[in-house]
């Protein structure tokens, strides 16, 4: 090889490095973003098949529909969930907002509004907080359900992987309540065969909203402002409330 050659070979070296190639799109305008989706029916489950489905990934194929932008969803914990957007190993979700949310990403846009209850099984009535002094509460761990409940030092918690362990845990008699929004808890003790008649008084400890929540990782404007565009419009036309109503009607 010349003298040219060896040259040339270097230049296209060096521009290998200085410019790396995007793995997950050919198209720099239209990426393909990942979405880390907390691991909670009917947000987020698996089939016999492996497939991922639920609500949230509903919402991300309404998204893209709207929008263009194609997304790559994740199955996982909650608190992974929340560490990927922190260090940029997800882009983007769909869950409650909170202190601890908003500490490690961006809120582009309100998805819907859910009430949050404590229930137990029929005989077990709760009006107040005051009720709650003598009674297990099972909820899934670090997901926040309200200030006064996540700060309340008195109350007896147990946390649990998910809504479908807390429910088991309410019929085998190991704890007196179960925590959650209210859509959820009710989804997941019917297909635990229970019906709302089997079940006491609720107390509603607050609302939660659900919002399009970003990795600060993810900085493109042009893209940030689809998505916000897209969740505002799929939110006043009541799509989002049409993919709710189909889990929970």
């Amino acid at each position: 090889m010349g003298t040219r050659g060896v040259i040339f070979l270097v230049a296209i070296v060096g521009l290998l490095f200085i410019a790396p190639i995007d793995a997950q799109s050919s198209d720099p305008a239209n990426p393909t973003l990942t979405v880390a989706a907390f691991d909670l029916a009917p947000w987020a489950e698996s089939d016999e098949a492996g497939r991922v489905h639920g609500i949230t990934f509903d919402f991300f194929n309404a998204i893209t529909e709207r929008s263009g932008i194609s997304f790559k969803l994740i199955k996982v914990p909650y608190k992974r969930m929340l560490g990927m957007l922190e260090y940029g190993e997800a882009d983007a979700s769909i869950f409650f907002r909170s202190p601890v949310s908003e500490q490690i990403s961006d809120q582009l846009a309100m998805v819907h509004i859910v009430e949050t209850i404590i229930i137990g099984l029929k005989g077990t009535d709760i009006h107040t907080f005051d009720d709650l002094a003598d009674l297990t509460i099972a909820s899934p761990r670090g997901i926040s359900y309200g200030e006064r409940f996540d700060q309340d030092q008195t109350l007896t918690k147990v946390s649990t992987n998910n809504h479908q362990q807390s429910i088991k845990m309410l019929l085998n008699d190991r704890v007196d309540t179960v925590a959650g929004p209210i859509t959820s808890l009710y989804y997941t003790f019917n297909r635990a065969g229970i019906s709302k008649t089997e079940l006491g008084t609720a107390l509603t400890i607050g609302q939660k909203q659900a919002w399009l929540q970003v990795s600060r990782n993810f900085t493109d404007p042009v893209i940030r402002r689809k998505l916000t565009a897209a969740v505002h419009a799929l939110r006043t036309e009541g799509v989002f409330k049409n993919i709710l109503n189909k889990y929970f009607n």
